[in-house]
């Protein structure tokens, strides 16, 4: 059999870069000017802009919600025998009550 070793502490400083930058993407965007008013243009311009901005702000998002899913999972694994049966009971005690 197969056995993989996780270190936690390790693995926290792996995940909090991309979190880091995708909160650094989303405190640029919201520090970003509107656009000024020029005619037609400047419209079109203003939208690929405020494309491109959501984009940034879906993806950014995207990266810290995967960053805290990872992190969870990770606290999961790390987890001992007695931590998983005493959740599973505090399950169960909640369903049976």
């Amino acid at each position: 059999m197969t056995m993989i070793q996780v270190d936690r502490e390790s693995m926290g400083e792996v995940l909090k870069k991309p979190r880091i930058l995708a909160e650094d993407v989303l405190d640029a965007r919201d520090k970003f000017p509107g656009g000024g008013d020029a005619g037609a243009a400047t419209e079109e311009i203003a939208s690929i802009v405020e494309f491109i901005s959501e984009a940034a702000r879906m993806s950014a998002a995207a990266a810290v919600g995967l960053t805290a899913v990872a992190t969870a999972a990770l606290d999961d694994v790390m987890r001992t025998e007695d931590d998983i049966v005493d959740s599973l009971n505090r399950f169960a005690a909640d369903w049976t009550d």
